[in-house]
């Protein structure tokens, strides 16, 4: 069996019908399909604790966490995603962030998530500076503009103390974080949603997750 890369999904609530769903943005198939031809992807179902069953039974060897949904906003998805974070720590499994999945790492590693400037992050584009040299990606001292989604965010002053920032904004957003000893990293914007895709991400996204 071939590289089998796990992504998390957002609950949908679906007005009319009392049944919640967990759904993925059409934008996810069309980036792996595209970024990474060579892997089968899984959507990770929001089940709590018994996730775990669910992705050994798929035998999945890395996890995306994806965004949608803020944090305490669905307990289940919180709940499912703490338990693959666990999960993989506890297996040496490869894990990439994005958007929430950065925040929830923060979460995880007791670290708190705080409002934003919608102005400066929600549907918009803004700068990043790059501060450390991450999975051998020379980025000290650079900037780039990455697209934005958000109205919760880490901030540098109060990270987690077992993670470090890669990537903040003029602002004080962290957004990009990574554990010095775990094979965990996140980004706080869209890889997926960029138009076209960035080079530098699929090849961050490939190396963290083993892909390459």
């Amino acid at each position: 069996m071939g590289k089998r890369i796990g992504l998390s999904m957002r609950v949908c609530n679906m007005g009319a019908y009392k049944e919640k769903r967990d759904c993925i943005a059409h934008d996810w198939y069309k980036f792996m399909q595209d970024s990474f031809p060579e892997v089968s992807w899984v959507p990770i179902p929001n089940l709590g604790s018994s996730v775990l069953d669910y992705i050994q039974l798929q035998e999945v060897s890395g996890l995306i966490l994806t965004g949608g949904n803020d944090i305490g906003e669905e307990k289940i998805r919180d709940d499912t995603e703490m338990a693959l974070i666990d999960f993989a720590i506890r297996n040496k499994l490869p894990v990439f962030g994005v958007c929430r999945g950065l925040q929830l790492i923060q979460h995880y590693y007791r670290g708190p998530i705080k409002p934003c400037d919608e102005n400066i992050h929600v549907s918009t584009n803004h700068s990043v500076s790059f501060t450390h040299t991450i999975e051998g990606f020379t980025t000290i001292g650079g900037c780039r503009v990455v697209n934005s989604y958000h109205r919760q965010a880490v901030y540098v002053d109060s990270i987690a103390p077992s993670l470090m920032p890669w990537a903040i904004t003029d602002d004080g957003c962290v957004e990009g974080l990574f554990h010095p000893d775990e094979k965990i990293v996140a980004v706080q914007w869209h890889p997926e949603r960029t138009n076209p895709y960035v080079t530098d991400d699929q090849r961050l996204m490939a190396k963290v997750l083993n892909i390459r």
